[in-house]
């Protein structure tokens, strides 16, 4: 979004949203909601009679979304010499406008957060403009994407000239305006950090070898977690339940052969088999799938070789300007005393906790760049994940 300002102004960054492909999609409620309107004045020969306080309403909903899509336009604009923001929505034109003042903002977030839209939920990136004190952040956007969040929060800190806080992997990373784009090889040598050689744990389980120039690690399968196993329970609670239900119902009723043998065929493939083979997949992967980090000083690849089909992803180490890694947090329910404060938990409490935290996912490491994010070492304990970064960032920033 803030890679492609639309003003030519130097001290205004101005953007837009709307028009384009959500004028097609809404073009045809628009033209529903028109014909539903109509039907009560008998503008198109229809059979039947559909009353005004039936087809207002209906006509009215579909109408105002079609509109909505096809002529709705929201935009930001951040104006340095002014020192204003001004957020706006409309129809075509700006028709309501929100100012807020720049100074009271201090610097750019990017974070990373569960939304519900309705019925479901999703993962979104808030791009958000943060001051001091009781200031409340002012939210720009927040794409479900990272790539472009990540884009769109730069460019709003090269802009603004404002340290950028990241703490879309759980920990937070601060950078200052002027090092956004510096690679992950001249951090280190501004840094002036040794180098030092990590030493793998006791009885770990990655395979370390040297191949063609780079080193090659071989990791272990991820391992199950409990979502693993929730999901093979569901497969297999759902296949039970279209079998008791539906299939031997179906065995009972008066039909001929081949149309029986055709329902039969039909639901057992893809709501008896397709679940649980959709599962078995899931953990087959988990305990059989295989990855392998190849690091160098040229670039970092993660081959991941599934069952079916393998994945290879590569950034050049030139391009790479983060190599995290995450730690896995406990998150503690707290009993609230009446003025806030939180009371310690119990024993029960914590060994809980600490029981369901073994079935949690684990972290994983991420290199990222502008463009991609890499991520490996599921299942990988704490000590070897630790060993597993050391070793690839001495080794990208060498």
């Amino acid at each position: 979004m803030f890679d492609r300002p639309i003003s030519s102004d130097p001290e205004v960054m101005q953007t837009r949203q709307g028009g384009g492909c959500l004028t097609l999609f809404g073009l045809p409620f628009f033209l529903a909601g028109l014909f539903i309107l109509s039907l009560p004045f008998k503008l198109f020969p229809v059979e039947g009679e559909i009353p005004w306080y039936v087809a207002l309403p209906f006509g009215g909903v579909f109408a105002a979304v079609g509109a909505g899509l096809m002529f709705g336009r929201s935009g930001l604009i951040i104006d340095r010499r002014q020192k204003t923001i001004i957020q706006w929505w409309g129809l075509l034109v700006p028709m309501k406008r929100t100012e807020y003042l720049l100074d009271s903002f201090r610097r750019v977030t990017l974070s990373k957060e569960e939304r519900d839209s309705g019925e479901t939920s999703y993962t979104a990136f808030p791009v958000r403009l943060e001051g001091e004190g009781a200031v409340k952040p002012l939210e720009i956007e927040a794409p479900k994407i990272y790539e472009p969040a990540r884009h769109s929060a730069e460019a709003l800190a090269k802009f603004l000239n404002w340290p950028l806080a990241d703490s879309s992997t759980g920990a937070q990373l601060v950078r200052e305006p002027d090092r956004l784009d510096e690679p992950l090889r001249e951090q280190a040598r501004r840094e002036k950090a040794p180098a030092d050689w990590a030493t793998p744990p006791f009885g770990t389980r990655i395979q370390v070898r040297q191949e063609a120039g780079a080193t090659v690690f071989d990791l272990p399968p991820p391992g199950l977690s409990l979502t693993h196993y929730l999901q093979l329970g569901f497969g297999l609670v759902f296949a039970g339940v279209v079998i008791y239900f539906f299939l031997g119902p179906l065995l009972k009723l008066p039909m001929p052969g081949v149309l029986r043998y055709f329902f039969l065929g039909f639901i057992g493939l893809f709501f008896v088999l397709g679940p649980i083979l959709s599962a078995l997949r899931s953990v087959l992967a988990q305990t059989w799938g295989r990855t392998r980090v190849v690091a160098s000083r040229e670039w970092l690849r993660v081959e991941e070789r599934g069952l079916i089909r393998s994945k290879v992803r590569e950034i050049p180490a030139a391009e790479i300007e983060e190599l995290v890694l995450p730690e896995k947090k406990l998150e503690i329910p707290l009993e609230r005393l009446p003025d806030g404060a939180g009371l310690p938990p119990n024993s029960r409490t914590m060994a809980l906790v600490q029981w369901l935290s073994k079935w949690a996912p684990s972290p994983q490491l991420l290199a990222r760049s502008d463009r991609m994010t890499l991520e490996f070492g599921r299942g990988l304990s704490p000590e070897e994940l630790r060993y597993l970064y050391a070793e690839v960032k001495r080794i990208l920033a060498e």
